[in-house]
């Protein structure tokens, strides 16, 4: 069985057009979250929902290639996923 990251990651690579965009976003996002763990206080599960949300955030463009409405369909799919790993809160905080 994957983990949960290696889950996301394989939807990502299953329906992303742009992964260097969003392996760019990934990082990013966990550097800033890293750097200010003193501040926020969030531990590993935060930073998982983090570091999913962050490789599924642009999956919606395979149904709206124009862009528009993509944010809805990434979420959609992300809910609808038929997941091994991810239990349904888990999967609708990450789709927030």
């Amino acid at each position: 069985m994957p983990s949960k990251i290696e889950e996301a990651e394989a939807l990502m690579r299953k329906h992303e057009r742009e992964p260097e965009h969003v392996l760019q976003v990934r990082k990013m996002a966990l550097a800033l979250f890293d750097q200010l763990a003193g501040i926020h206080r969030l531990g590993p599960d935060e930073r998982f929902f983090l570091e999913a949300a962050a490789l599924l955030h642009d999956i919606g463009h395979v149904h709206a290639p124009d862009g528009r409405e993509h944010h809805r369909w990434s979420a959609r799919m992300i809910r609808e996923h038929c997941w091994e790993t991810i239990d349904p809160r888990e999967r609708e905080i990450i789709a927030c």
